[in-house]
């Protein structure tokens, strides 16, 4: 597909392929938010689906149900495929002129995103060897949103005895174009039972063509207007003919050998509602008279300074890697495309490049696309959010529907109606709510916009608070619950207290009533304004308060899991050895029941709310739920690999980060799913500058508990890669990052003006002559303030602070003293136990241990039963170790433990063992913090022992120290698995320990020399 010439800026295409038409017609799509061409070929065929769309003109159709309930969705709503300004017909001596049966001897085509525009130049041979060079340039205006042209040139370079040659030009404007047919597949193709619109007028004179559509159902009209320009005018004759649904317009004359002639198309659609056709020829009218005014060549120039003021802040730069250089830049490209920017219409599921989904808007903007506007174009952002506005009142009438309060947000829709006919996976999805209300808080936190904050954000914070409110109930335990929903997993329908679904909710209600209660302080106006109209009174704000603090987070202490709804644990897992790839997507090929009684995913749920809400989960809790649900996860949802490989790279999983990525970047260009002929897939490729900000540069945009700064950076930079650099716009700076492989540098400035309201504040500081507040965030854990005009540059190599001490068999060897304690109970119950058993114990609880003893013996006990013999050798092992003492401890700990404590080295406990204190004292090596150790990790503050990585995070978080900059020390095989999955480097004392980076025969061998070597390096190396 792709050539290497300027490979990073351009899609370019040497040859075409018929059997790739679909995807790159899909490719080659141009776009601005309202106005959008597929990138089919001038001239009429070959083609797939050739499409132009306007964002947000859409025809109603009944849904018809075989069977049918009260508050099921009543309409389709489907995008339209409008007339085609494009068609160019190109006659040479009266034979018409196709790819596909032309002698091609050189064919280009590419899409310039630096320039927005698709270019193709092919070089042809015609009968009696007459050669033909074609060039063409197209343009959809991001200036001018109604407005597109094309410029069409077609250049004689040889004839037989050098004679010209006849040419006729023909471009027709056909009033009814057609929507592609529905499919067996549900996400593609229209349900009409007639065509979606009729014409009301059409208008031509020699160089203009007019059509006006109206559709039937939907109550919206369409103006479309072309003008048309041939150079050289004097040696062409033009004419124009109007037939019942079309115009045509046609030049022909005589075209000499080395001479061109070049066709000129400007065109403008308009929409608004039918009954105002108007206004909306009027509106074309002035639209096409200024752009024609201005020529292709102006529109062209300022098609290009449009894109270098978004690239300055939007580009990601990623050395390295021309091939996902390339991608990730398309990416955006197409994100910006699609985007509409009127505050009335949002992103479809496809854009502006086909059908599927039926142009409709689903959450995908709020959570995957939003965060690249509000970073990079908040003016966006707030156009995409004010559309969520715009539809408040339908959702407060679907609220009512649904017998609720407040306001529901349709799941699917184009014009705020939900157009969801399937409701265990739509209607039931009422997440939609708290992620809207999510996107409009992570906005107005980077723009610092009050405006809409204390009014649309407010607004529709409170409504949909009140909706939460309403369909939730307290259970017998107190709890707020919310019953029978469905999450972001669409593989899993109508469950009771999905996780995702609860915490999102709780975070609508929390932001609900920190907004209302900053506006009694700080906005009364506005309160007393929003409160009156609402009918809002004030032990509302108290009962969302209640509701959100007794909010029921399922969570299993036994495991640590998160389970993704009440009833997901007790389900059968898929049987994905038995389920063959051509089976996948499941949706296409298992009955809904099928797939909803097993463990299954279509794409992550609770791992998802871990990235969204990432303060509240710690990194054991991320790394545990991330490992169990993954194997789960089918990834038949193109909004899957992002969030995967955004949580793989967040807990240290590096290949997988990188390769879920490959699956987001690339997914149309590469067709990954085989679908990209039905358009482009908007959710993945915003997904994609997620995965790269969110993921590879670390970044946070919520404090973590404790913290007053919001955001923060841990860069992993993927080991393909040399450079990554990029820009995020907050509060009215820029941030600049730029990572390399062993450094990072932050570079803050001020903003263009247009990049987000001015903080009142920080003008009058400038006014003043005092220094404006700064930018504060964090690197991993270290706090930084910058000024516009400051920059940092930080060392990514790791640096020891903190070393993680187990205590058995590192610090002292108590493990004779347990064998002697379990043997003793052992022999009490007639148990077999020996040497072999007990190594296995090691860096086992010691409720865990018992379990391993008593499966090796197959004897089946009461969980109270149990406890008492835990606690019963508990007693045995306390009354052994009155014997332990100084001279216990093992060789060269002593003096490893003061050295790094003169050093400002973090020395940290991470014992499973509830009597490490006791040990300590016994010892002599107390109290912590003292003389030996900084801190000690009791085992009662994790869910998990070893091999989780729990503990060993938890010692972390005690030094301050992240998981790169630490080492841990363990003896046993579960220590070691628990250091190496907190992604520490580990030194294993003893043998036979797997997976260690440094082994050593004895503690003796352990310096501080050694340990800076081991964090430096990598690789399985053992001490001779």
């Amino acid at each position: 597909m792709s050539s290497n010439e300027q490979l990073e800026w351009k899609i370019v295409e040497t040859s075409w392929n018929k059997k790739t038409l679909g995807k790159d017609e899909t490719l080659f799509t141009l776009a601005n938010g309202h106005l959008g061409l597929r990138g089919d070929f001038d001239e009429p065929g070959p083609a797939f689906h050739r499409g132009t769309y306007i964002n947000g003109f859409f025809e109603k159709e009944p849904i018809v149900y075989g069977e049918i309930a009260y508050g099921y969705a009543e309409n389709h709503e489907t995008i339209l495929n409008l007339p085609d300004p494009k068609v160019v017909r190109l006659y040479i001596n009266q034979t018409e002129f196709r790819l596909d049966t032309a002698q091609v001897l050189a064919y280009r085509r590419y899409l310039d995103m630096k320039a927005g525009l698709l270019v193709r130049e092919v070089e042809a041979v015609l009968s009696k060897g007459r050669r033909i060079l074609l060039k063409s340039r197209r343009l959809v205006s991001l200036n001018r949103d109604t407005i597109g042209a094309l410029e069409y040139q077609c250049t004689l370079l040889e004839s037989p005895d050098n004679q010209p040659v006849d040419i006729r030009l023909e471009c027709p404007l056909e009033a009814l174009a057609s929507n592609r047919k529905a499919e067996k597949d549900p996400r593609v193709g229209s349900k009409f039972s007639r065509h979606p619109y009729r014409m009301s007028a059409l208008n031509a004179d020699a160089q203009r063509a007019e059509l006006v559509l109206e559709t039937h159902n939907s109550a919206l009209a369409a103006a479309v207007l072309l003008h048309h320009e041939i150079l050289p005018q004097r040696k062409l004759q033009a004419s124009h003919r109007i037939m019942e649904h079309s115009v045509l317009h046609s030049w022909e004359g005589k075209l000499e050998p080395g001479s061109s002639c070049t066709l000129y198309k400007y065109f403008s659609y308009t929409m608004g509602q039918a009954g105002h056709e108007e206004v909306l020829q009027q509106q074309n009218a002035q639209a096409l008279d200024t752009a024609v005014q201005a020529g292709f060549a102006t529109l062209a120039q300022e098609q290009y300074e449009y894109l270098r003021d978004f690239w300055s802040r939007a580009d990601i730069q990623i050395g390295g890697d021309p091939g996902i250089q390339q991608a990730i830049r398309f990416n955006i490209f197409h994100i910006l495309q699609s985007s509409g920017r009127r505050g009335k219409t949002s992103i479809a599921a496809k854009g502006l490049t086909g059908e599927g989904y039926e142009g409709h808007f689903f959450w995908d903007t709020e959570i995957y696309v939003c965060p690249l506007f509000t970073y990079t174009q908040p003016e966006i952002a707030r156009n995409l959010l004010e559309y969520r506005y715009a539809i408040l009142d339908k959702a407060r009438q679907r609220a009512r529907t649904m017998a609720e309060a407040g306001a529901l947000f349709p799941w699917r829709t184009i014009d705020g109606e939900e157009t969801s006919a399937y409701y265990p996976a739509g209607t039931a999805q009422y997440h939609i709510n708290a992620d809207i209300v999510y996107a409009m808080e992570k906005y107005c936190q980077a723009s610092g916009d009050r405006a809409f904050l204390f009014h649309q954000a407010a607004e529709v914070a409170a409504e949909t608070a009140r909706l939460w409110l309403s369909l939730g109930h307290y259970g017998s335990d107190g709890r707020f619950r919310i019953d029978c929903v469905t999450g972001p997993d669409e593989y899993t329908a109508l469950v009771n207290n999905n996780t995702f679904t609860n915490v999102m909710a709780r975070n609508n209600l929390h932001f609900a009533l920190n907004t209302l209660r900053l506006m009694q302080s700080e906005a009364s106006r506005d309160y007393a304004a929003l409160t009156g109209r609402l009918g809002l009174q004030a032990e509302e704000l108290s009962q969302w308060e209640r509701a959100a603090n007794s909010m029921y987070v399922p969570f299993d202490k036994k495991t640590g899991i998160y389970p993704q709804d009440d009833s997901f644990m007790q389900k059968e897992p898929w049987p994905f050895n038995t389920t063959p790839r051509d089976k996948y997507p499941l949706l296409l090929h298992f009955h809904p029941l099928v797939i909803y009684r097993h463990q299954v995913l279509k794409q992550p749920d609770l791992v998802l709310a871990q990235f969204l809400l990432s303060e509240q989960f710690s990194l054991a809790e991320k790394i545990r739920n991330y490992r169990f649900y993954e194997k789960l996860t089918t990834g038949d949802s193109s909004l899957s690999h992002c969030i995967q490989s955004i949580m793989a790279a967040e807990i240290g999983e590096s290949e997988k980060a990188y390769s879920y990525f490959l699956k987001t970047v690339r997914m149309d260009l590469d067709d990954v799913h085989g679908n990209s002929q039905d358009g482009i897939h908007t959710a993945a490729m915003a997904g994609s500058w997620l995965s790269v900000i969110y993921g590879f540069a670390g970044f946070r945009d919520r404090a973590r508990p404790g913290s007053d700064v919001a955001y923060s950076f841990n860069p992993r930079l993927p080991a393909q890669w040399n450079r990554l650099v990029f820009s995020l716009s907050i509060k009215g700076k820029i941030l600049k990052v730029d990572m390399g492989r062993h450094a990072v540098q932050y570079s803050l400035f001020d903003a263009p003006v247009e990049t987000g309201p001015a903080d009142p504040d920080e003008l009058h500081a400038k006014e003043d002559g005092v220094r404006p507040e700064g930018f504060t965030f964090l690197h991993r854990n270290q706090r930084l303030t910058l000024y516009s005009g400051d920059s940092v540059t930080i060392s990514l190599k790791p640096v020891l602070r903190a070393v993680i001490f187990d205590l058995d068999g590192v610090i002292t060897d108590t493990a004779r003293l347990h064998f002697a304690a379990w043997k003793r109970l052992a022999d009490e119950q007639g148990w077999s136990f020996n040497e072999k058993l007990n190594e296995s114990l090691k860096g086992v609880s010691r409720l865990e241990s018992l379990e391993i003893i008593i499966t090796h013996n197959k004897v089946s006990l009461t969980h109270e039963e149990k406890h008492a013999l835990a606690e019963r050798k508990n007693g045995y092992y306390n009354e052994l170790l009155s014997d332990l003492g100084p001279e216990d401890i093992l060789p060269g700990i002593q003096d490893l433990l003061l050295e790094l404590g003169k050093r400002g080295i973090k020395r940290i406990i991470a014992s499973a063992s509830k009597n490490a204190p006791k040990i300590i004292n016994q010892l002599t090596m107390g109290p912590i913090p003292g003389t030996y150790f900084d801190d000690i990790v009791d085992p009662a503050s994790v869910c998990c022992g070893k091999p989780d990585p729990e503990l060993f995070l938890r010692a972390a978080e005690l030094a301050g120290a992240c998981p790169e900059d630490c080492i841990g020390i363990e003896d046993a095989q579960a220590g070691i698995d628990g250091i190496k999955a907190a992604g520490m480097k580990a030194i294993g004392v003893g043998q036979n320990l797997k997976g260690a980076d440094y082994r050593v025969k004895q503690t003796g061998d352990i310096n501080l020399v050694l340990l800076e070597q081991v964090l430096y390096s990598g690789g399985i190396r053992e001490k001779d």
